[in-house]
């Protein structure tokens, strides 16, 4: 079996460096709806990525993907769903590098998600951006 992408191991460390057990728990990818029980909840989704070809040997790599913070209260949602964004990004940043795995991570933007109903729903999603190198031949190993 190969080992993972450079890509898929950012994810994976993303996950676990943003899962806060009792604030609120991370998921990767999750596709099925989150239930007002399981919120407030951290979803984990890869964006797009670029690829550089500066010398023979590697490939420069800027991933991007969506850190989406989502949870449901009566009024006020988007100050219900701010400490968890505050927590994660803490998180994040304190090791900006993911432990290694790349050169650097920054935030790109932020968007805001609303859903009126008995409990209103609302999910921060705020995208970041993580380069790193890989060898050409392999993109789970880097380079660099």
């Amino acid at each position: 079996m190969t080992a993972p992408s450079i890509q898929s191991q950012v994810m994976a460390k993303v996950v676990a460096t943003v899962n806060m057990p009792g604030v609120a728990l991370a998921w990767r990818s999750r596709m099925s709806a989150f239930n007002a029980g399981e919120l407030p909840a951290i979803n984990v989704l890869p964006e797009e990525g670029d690829a550089e070809y500066l010398d023979t040997d590697s490939i420069d790599r800027k991933f991007t993907f969506r850190v989406r913070h989502i949870t449901a209260s009566v009024d006020e949602c988007d100050a219900a769903i701010d400490p968890v964004y505050v927590a994660a990004q803490k998180l994040l940043f304190a090791d900006p590098t993911l432990g290694g795995l790349v050169r650097f991570t920054r935030e790109n933007s932020q968007k805001w998600e609303f859903e009126k109903g008995e409990l209103d729903t609302v999910a921060l999603v705020v995208t970041y951006q993580a380069e790193f190198s890989t060898t050409r031949s392999d993109p789970s190993v880097a380079c660099g």
